[in-house]
């Protein structure tokens, strides 16, 4: 009896605890609703979820919840709780379309048309919100015939709505009829004024039009609607960025990476701001970190290649702009950009490709192609240099300053031809200093000393007051080895500008030539005074004391001083490595030499001190060492070429010496005649008369010197 009193006690109050769960979810619930009319949103989800903790089968408040989220712009979350109402078996009128709605958030394309069945036997008005959402779900999966057949649907219903008007626009869209687009999604919010997808779809017409600042307005209003929506603040920070508002872009990608670090399009939009406003480093830094996240578009590669060039990091800088060449226009900045880069990491024979269609529209697309051509002349690539220099000099010159760049560029290519150019530059132009000044060293080039005088004397007379009206004139003086009239002119510019790097120079060594070391000494004294860091100073400073002991060390030194204080400075280590050289201490000389590393633009003295050094601590082995390295590093080197087949045939190896002679003709030096004669007499010497006679038109028809053309005929008769 006791027992059955028992378990009726237990019973009951079980029912008890039941009913009190039951009553507090509702009045979770209802408290929910309170705080939805009051529009306080965050309350509303506090006991909303309060009650789905204590009836979590409560298809109402699951449903609400799912609501909230998906106003908020929570996809994900909308999504699992509008399902679960799904499941609990709420009203389908009102849970389907917002559950079409919260998956075309998340991209669940698929999962909004698996509720087409569902879909068609709802009422029209929210029929009409499902198939505008359809219709975007077979958009996007590209499935139009589905999208058009939806876009039916939404027409043949009783009454228009928004959604059938949204419907429209988004089939429109995607038909590339943007205007007619715009025409639907504006009669869409004409009916429904706060509907989030339509004001989105504005966003993206207004940007498929160019209406930025209209764009991002929507994206605000966007914003205002959907709170939550990452998405949205990624296409502010877009919009923002194609108007150009770099601050704003910037701004947005700043909130998108402080939630989610590796989101890769907000990494480009900070690439751009960074790079608007010559931040290099970050801009790089931002473009690799969109890259490493997945971001692979050419307007990254662009700011990621244009970033790399600034900070000189020149492999970067190809890597990124060589993808793309191909689809940029010839007189785009990036091609200078990208051929810089090619040059700069030797890829010499690429660039008249790169620059094949690119022309001349302005004075700095003519300085940079001149520019170019002497820097290609000058690492020995002179057929390219020829081929790039043509697109300047081809042109006749329209003014004055055009004459004297032609001019110049001509006479660098040995074009003498550049001399009229020069000429014509000073009759258009007669107080014009460069073309005079260019005229003096190209006369002076050709020996033509009379004329190098009369420019500069008529120009000292001009310009009695300008340092370098007596420079001039004393270079031509020095050329013609009048000391005295030389010295008398350097002593007036230094009256005139004490700081005159070039007179203490060469009046130094006007005072060596004459063996007046106390005056040498003075002079190199005043200079380095001046000038302590100098190259020239320092190494004229050295030469006047290296016949004492003493002062030798204490040049030294300072040559030393020098070097470690900017260890990057190349003249001052090769400076210091001819003076180790000269005190026979090689290995210390070649370990300053090593430091650097080797590129298509170290200069020639930089290879012959280190073979140099090598000689004199790895003999042979290390000469040859050095050479092959200078002739992998410069394919346009005529000298290691030339050196190293003469260490071979030395050595009695005529093979190799052939292998290096057609290896540096196939290189870079296909035209080079030394070359071709060092081949021709190789295969003289070993008798290979057939196929030496191979290049004995081509240097006849080139008009060579007539004594070696004679001198190597006999060699064929004998």
């Amino acid at each position: 009896m006791k027992l059955l009193k028992l378990l009726v006690v237990v019973g009951l109050l079980n029912g008890l605890v039941a009913c009190s769960e039951s009553e507090t979810a509702d009045v979770y619930l209802e408290k929910a609703k309170s705080y939805i009319k009051e529009n306080k949103v965050d309350e509303s989800i506090i006991e909303l979820k309060n009650a789905i903790k204590k009836a979590p089968k409560n298809n109402e408040a699951r449903f609400l919840l799912g609501k909230l989220y998906l106003q908020q712009g929570s996809g994900f979350d909308a999504v699992k709780e509008l399902e679960k109402a799904h499941d609990l078996n709420y009203l389908s009128n009102k849970v389907i379309p917002l559950l079409a709605r919260a998956y075309l958030m998340v991209n669940s394309d698929e999962d909004v048309i698996s509720l087409s069945e569902q879909a068609i036997a709802l009422p029209d008005e929210v029929k009409s919100q499902y198939l505008a959402y359809n219709t975007l779900a077979n958009i996007r999966l590209q499935d139009n015939e589905s999208a058009k057949e939806s876009v039916e649907l939404a027409n043949k219903l009783a009454t228009p709505t928004s959604y059938s008007y949204l419907a429209s626009a988004f089939l429109l869209l995607s038909e590339n009829q943007v205007d007619s687009a715009k025409v639907k999604v504006t009669r869409s919010l004409e009916l429904a004024p706060e509907d989030p997808e339509a004001i989105m779809l504005l966003g993206q017409i207004n940007t498929t039009l160019g209406l930025f600042s209209d764009a991002t307005e929507n994206y605000l209003s966007y914003a205002k609607l959907q709170p939550r929506s990452s998405m949205v603040i990624l296409l502010l920070a877009d919009s923002s960025l194609k108007d150009k508002d770099y601050k704003n872009a910037e701004k947005y990608a700043d909130l998108i990476l402080s939630k989610i670090p590796n989101q890769p399009i907000a990494h480009y939009v900070k690439s751009v701001a960074k790079f608007e406003v010559k931040d290099y480093k970050n801009a790089s830094m931002h473009a690799e970190q969109a890259e490493l996240f997945g971001l692979n578009s050419p307007q990254l590669k662009l700011v990621a290649g244009a970033s790399a060039y600034y900070l000189s990091n020149f492999e970067q800088s190809y890597r990124y702009l060589n993808s793309i060449a191909d689809s940029l226009p010839a007189d785009h900045p990036a091609m200078k950009m990208f051929a810089i880069s090619q040059l700069q990491l030797g890829l010499i024979s690429d660039i008249t490709d790169t620059l094949s269609d690119f022309t001349v529209t302005n004075k700095a697309d003519a300085k940079f192609l001149s520019t170019l051509s002497i820097q290609l002349a000058e690492i020995g690539a002179v057929d390219d240099a020829k081929q790039i220099a043509a697109k300047v000099t081809s042109k006749a010159p329209e003014n004055a300053e055009e004459s004297v760049r032609t001019g110049i560029l001509k006479l660098m290519l040995n074009d003498p031809s550049g001399m009229t150019n020069l000429q014509d530059a000073v009759t258009l132009k007669p107080d014009m200093i460069s073309a005079e000044l260019a005229l003096v060293s190209a006369a002076i080039q050709v020996n033509d000393f009379d004329k190098a005088l009369e420019i500069s004397k008529d120009w000292q007379e001009r310009y009695p007051n300008k340092p370098a009206a007596f420079n001039v004139l004393a270079t031509v003086y020095l050329k013609q080895g009048k000391l005295d009239s030389a010295e008398k002119a350097l002593n007036s510019s230094l009256k005139l500008l004490p700081q005159n790097q070039f007179a203490l120079t060469n009046l130094i060594n006007i005072a060596m030539k004459r063996d007046d070391t106390d005056e040498a000494a003075r002079l190199s004294e005043l200079g380095l005074g001046y000038f302590p860091d100098n190259e020239k100073m320092l190494k004229q400073y050295y030469a006047v004391y290296r016949g004492d002991d003493q002062k030798r060390a204490l040049a030294s030194e300072k040559v030393k001083v020098a070097h470690e204080a900017k260890q990057d400075d190349m003249a001052l280590g090769l400076l210091y490595a001819e003076v180790l050289l000269d005190q026979k201490e090689f290995k210390q000389a070649l370990a300053v030499l090593e430091s650097f590393e080797p590129t298509i633009h170290s200069p020639n003295k930089f290879w012959k001190l280190k073979i140099f050094a090598l000689r004199n601590v790895d003999k042979a082995a290390g000469m040859v060492t050095a050479l092959e390295s200078w002739m992998k590093t410069n394919p346009y080197a005529i000298e290691p070429a030339l050196l190293l087949v003469d260490s071979q045939l030395r050595a009695k190896d005529v093979t190799s010496a052939l292998r290096t002679v057609d290896r540096a003709l196939t290189s870079g030096n296909k035209n080079n005649e030394m070359l071709k004669i060092a081949k021709m007499q190789i295969l003289l010497d070993s008798r290979e008369l057939n196929k030496a006679k191979y290049y004995l038109p081509e240097f006849s028809s080139n008009e060579m010197n007539v004594k070696v053309v004679r001198g190597l005929k006999v060699a064929f008769i004998f």
